[in-house]
């Protein structure tokens, strides 16, 4: 029988220590990929709930809108007012169409349109005749730019193009609709 040189074991040492190491390297650079794959995950699944609060945040502002507008077409005595406010119905009611379609196309349901937060609406309809107008277009004014300010983050969270798409299509309706409607809050004060 012969005894195991001292290089030899020596050898396998260091063969057994090489082989170790890297499967001990594989085994991380697979725990990295999962985790990787984990925040990636996490960052898409954030992402698609921002977008679904956009949406429904989204289509409650603009039947908001619709429904005060639809107010003031039956509540004003001022030519100017009820114009813009049918200018502001159609408007709002072609974003939410857009948005409806494209939350359908995501899979995306929204469910809570003017279910919650009414108050304003009653107290619109109770405002005093002589105070409506000016109460009216600083409601919708408020809501438009809420309206804007929303676009505006989820234009710079998503890389969604059809997203990307209605954002610049809505911004600048909206901002002429804004400037209108302070137009109008200067000839009435």
């Amino acid at each position: 029988m012969k005894t195991p040189l001292l290089s030899e074991l020596f050898f396998f040492r260091i063969a057994f220590s090489v082989v170790i190491l890297f499967s001990a390297t594989g085994c991380k650079k697979n725990e990295f990929s999962e985790n990787d794959a984990k925040i990636e995950t996490l960052k898409n699944n954030a992402l698609e709930e921002k977008e679904t609060y956009f949406f429904s945040a989204i289509a409650n502002l603009s039947k908001k809108i619709i429904s005060k507008s639809q107010i003031a077409q039956q509540r004003t005595v001022q030519n100017k007012v009820k114009e813009l406010s049918i200018q502001l119905e159609q408007e709002q009611n072609n974003v939410f169409q857009k948005i409806n379609k494209i939350a359908t196309k995501k899979l995306i349901i929204i469910t809570e349109v003017n279910t919650t937060g009414n108050d304003d609406l009653y107290e619109l309809m109770n405002t005093e005749d002589w105070n409506f107008d000016k109460q009216y277009l600083s409601e919708v004014a408020n809501a438009i730019a809420e309206e804007i300010e929303l676009v505006r983050n989820i234009r710079k969270e998503t890389k969604d193009s059809i997203v990307l798409r209605l954002a610049n299509e809505v911004i600048p309706q909206q901002y002429k609709l804004l400037g209108e409607i302070k137009k109008l809050e200067i000839e009435i004060n």
